[in-house]
């Protein structure tokens, strides 16, 4: 049995809010996994740290931790070296801070999901060409995403260089 405590930037954050039931829903179709908790980091390091603690705290039998925003990842792995668990919690995470990358190649991170800000960037300005035509894209726009692990050094397809 896994189980879960959640690490999100901001309640009031509708990204984070997305990513966090996204998650949800795929693991409520796994009997295997067990939610006990959703903290919030405010995105800051420190905010991260103090929240895997009192997950960690109020639940002695973690074995996993999901973060919802770019410094989740660094404080939660902070967290975890505090306590002296065997084996660690799993750690998986977002976006591809240099610090996160650092963590997830040396292990103390399990996996990251990187975005493509560029590719964001570029359908943006690809979009507001259409509206200023007349024309009316779709509600959705998707981007790729990655999943980043230790045994991964990937290549990012927007910016062409190695993470």
């Amino acid at each position: 049995m896994i189980i879960l405590g959640i690490v999100t930037g901001r309640f009031d954050s509708s990204n984070q809010r997305q990513r966090v039931e996204g998650f949800k829903d795929a693991i409520n179709k796994e009997k295997r996994i067990k939610l006990v908790d959703i903290k919030e980091s405010h995105i800051t390091k420190n905010g991260a740290v103090q929240a895997a603690y009192n997950l960690l705290r109020e639940n002695p039998y973690l074995t996993a931790f999901y973060g919802t925003s770019a410094l989740d990842g660094i404080g939660v792995d902070q967290a975890v070296k505090q306590f002296p668990y065997k084996p660690k919690p799993y750690i998986v995470v977002f976006d591809t801070l240099p610090e996160t990358l650092s963590l997830v190649q040396e292990g103390s991170i399990d996996a990251t999901i990187s975005q493509y800000p560029y590719e964001m960037g570029y359908e943006a300005v690809e979009v507001l060409l259409k509206l200023k035509k007349g024309e009316h894209p779709n509600v959705l726009q998707h981007t790729d995403t990655m999943v980043i692990s230790p045994n991964q050094l990937p290549i990012t397809p927007a910016v062409g260089k190695e993470l």
